[in-house]
């Protein structure tokens, strides 16, 4: 009553409830480890980061970072990842595809070379043989410029690429390339690459010498994309991306490009783990296919995923002085 001596309380329902919401939001605020493990895991991230890498990769083949992809992500839209901010991801080097002269009417390969290999002919080929197609294609340096240039080969099933240095961007050198190939992979070429996919560039005009050894045995199938349908071989185009990061487009010279570079860049880009492969690396799904001594002929090495570099610096005598 009103002449009790003892302090009064009321009980509020609604300022009971949320001031219990609000010490349930707090005590569950936060990352779920401690200061330091956090520090450590944010310092692991920002030096991947330094090397090219992309978050994905650095959490998904790590057990140093104790959140998800998307917890970093959004510690860093906040800005609670200490300094590290959006400006320092990995952005991905766009880049458009290179028109090549006379595609359109495809003057490079002759009509009757193109009987039986268009892409309508190779989309008649068993799903079997579609999935184990190489797509293959030339990166260029500076036009005019650099007398280099790299043929690749992208393996759809694993997505690695083969990197292979050419003296001079002509269909003899192409032919000089696949040549060399055949010979490390000795009776085995016909199963790693039984079907080869090109563009009608000119450095892929020599069709008979590719599509057989020199003593006019067969060693591949040969087909040819549409003239200017780049998405036809859409995985090697794309890997190029990855490529670029390392030798970006009109920064690199070419000419200073050695096989010895050519090894180091295929170790790192294919030791790149991929989503599309549940996190593993290309190489580390190459080494189970490709005949054996292959990857080691070619100087190829699985690169531990922490050491991975993506940046120019990999190769850093072949960058133009600004």
């Amino acid at each position: 009553g009103s002449g009790c001596r003892y302090p009064y309380r009321f009980y509020e329902a609604r300022y009971a409830h949320d001031l219990a919401e609000r010490r349930r939001r707090e005590s569950r605020a936060g990352i779920d480890c401690e200061p330091g493990a956090f520090e450590a895991a944010i310092d692991f991230i920002g030096a991947g980061l330094k090397n090219g890498q992309s978050p994905s990769h650095i959490i998904k083949t790590s057990d140093q970072v104790p959140f998800s992809v998307s917890t970093f992500y959004r510690l860093l839209g906040k800005g609670r990842a200490r300094d590290l901010t959006k400006l320092d991801l990995p952005r991905a080097v766009r880049y458009k595809p290179r028109s090549k002269k006379g595609d359109t009417s495809s003057p490079n390969i002759p009509r009757e070379l193109l009987e039986g290999r268009t892409y309508d002919d190779w989309r008649e080929l068993p799903q079997e043989l579609r999935d184990a197609t190489v797509e293959v294609d030339t990166v260029v340096g500076r036009l005019g410029v650099d007398r280099q240039s790299i043929l690749t080969l992208y393996f759809r099933r694993f997505r690695f690429q083969l990197f292979l240095l050419l003296g001079e961007h002509t269909a003899a050198e192409v032919v000089a390339a696949l040549d060399m190939l055949d010979g490390l992979c000795g009776t085995l070429f016909p199963k790693l690459c039984p079907v080869l996919l090109f563009d009608r560039g000119t450095e892929f005009a020599d069709v008979m010498r590719m599509e057989n050894r020199a003593n006019g045995t067969p060693r591949t199938r040969v087909f040819f994309c549409d003239p200017q349908q780049c998405q036809q071989r859409g995985g090697g185009e794309k890997n190029h991306e990855e490529l670029r990061k390392v030798l970006p487009k009109g920064k690199t010279n070419f000419d200073a490009l050695t096989r010895r570079d050519m090894a180091l860049v295929m170790s790192h880009v294919n030791s790149y783990c991929r989503d599309s492969l549940d996190w593993f690396s290309p190489v580390s799904l190459a080494r189970a296919v490709f005949p054996q001594g292959l990857l080691e002929a070619l100087g190829v090495e699985e690169v531990a995923p922490c050491d991975v570099n993506m940046t120019p610096y990999l190769v850093p005598h072949a960058m133009l002085k600004k």
